[in-house]
């Protein structure tokens, strides 16, 4: 084969595969480093904004950053001591809990009973204390897996704002020739814009949400809402997922009308602000389909665990945003997306046209 040769397709299928399953391989054995730099990105791309406003109110740089990673860690290490005593909580508190769930169950018992079908065997043993314990512990193992990587990741966010300015010039002198500087800045600007206005309509979920499982009379309100704010981030499924432990505590510890109206008080915030709100200020969805979504919560939990199922579904929306910016790429934005969002999605910025 001679250099000016094309390769053929299928051999350069093979070798795409071959990088691709490499590449992955990699990410998986770098977990532990890649993780905390992917959550200072994240951190770094939100903070930016605040720190460049603070310069201009002529506060030196240096302490503008101070102040604003300051900020940062106390509120990551908040959280983390909210998640942590609160688990800690919840495991003792399980023989409260057990009385009046085994109560429960056994009216859904009799329940199936009298109308001839089997008793809820697997039920029984999946809320077993010793069950929930082990699984309670678990996840008190998470919380201080990730307390151990925050020194790591506001130390990482820390370089990445004070690098930010002298990133994003040398980003512009790279692709200036290129014709790509005007791709990475709208790029930028999609990206930040879509993590700001994310963060602030995933705290709103979170606060009314613990302030409604509070007036309920639940216990951990504050974790409750918590764990609506981060999977808030998560489109189609977070905030089911977030409603399904608040919603069966208060089928334990009240009856099934009381979880009935937590769970409709889940539905009514996550529909008012996802639904309407939200895609009323972002100006379109910026939404991904439900199969991109399920994908990509199995893609990164196998490379990253549940620290990627948390950033994975973030990622690939900031990936879309990134591919649409660009004719090349803007069709595959297009298959990331749901139906409504692709009839919505603005032109590329770049004027070429595929070749």
């Amino acid at each position: 084969m001679s250099p000016t040769t094309p390769m053929p397709r299928a051999m350069v299928a093979l070798i795409s595969v071959a990088a691709f399953a490499i590449v992955v391989t990699g990410m998986k054995d770098a977990q532990d480093i890649a993780l905390p730099v992917v959550f200072s990105l994240f951190l770094a791309i939100l903070a930016w904004p605040v720190v460049r406003l603070l310069v201009r109110l002529h506060v030196p740089k240096a302490l503008s950053i101070l102040l604003v990673m300051l900020l940062i860690a106390g509120a990551l290490v908040g959280s983390t001591a909210i998640v942590g005593d609160s688990l800690a909580s919840f495991g003792s508190s399980i023989p409260r809990y057990q009385a009046p769930l085994e109560a429960q169950i056994a009216r859904v018992d009799q329940f199936l009973e009298s109308r001839g079908l089997s008793r809820l065997a697997e039920i029984e043993n999946l809320f077993d204390p010793a069950s929930i314990l082990v699984a309670v512990r678990s996840i008190g193992a998470a919380v201080l897996n990730v307390a151990s990587n925050l020194l790591i990741v506001l130390v990482t966010t820390a370089i990445l704002l004070l690098e930010a300015t002298e990133i994003g010039t040398k980003l512009r002198v790279a692709f200036r020739d290129r014709g790509g500087a005007e791709w990475i800045e709208v790029a930028a600007e999609n990206v930040q814009r879509y993590l700001a206005l994310k963060t602030v309509f995933s705290l709103a979920t979170g606060v009314l949400l613990g302030f409604w499982t509070a007036a309920w009379g639940l216990d951990y309100a504050v974790l409750w809402g918590l764990i609506a704010f981060v999977l808030n981030f998560v489109p189609a499924i977070g905030s089911i997922v977030a409603a399904v432990a608040p919603v069966t505590l208060a089928l334990v510890l009240y009856s099934p009308g009381h979880a009935v109206a937590v769970a409709a008080g889940y539905l009514a915030v996550n529909v008012s602000i996802g639904n309407f709100i939200e895609p009323r200020i972002m100006g379109r969805r910026l939404g991904l389909s439900p199969f991109v979504v399920i994908l990509s919560l199995f893609f990164w939990g196998y490379v990253w665990g549940p620290g990627g199922m948390l950033v994975g579904v973030p990622l690939t929306v900031i990936a879309k945003l990134l591919l649409e910016t660009s004719p090349q790429t803007r069709w595959i934005a297009v298959l990331l997306g749901d139906a409504d969002d692709a009839l919505t999605a603005p032109p590329p910025v770049v004027g070429e046209t595929p070749e």
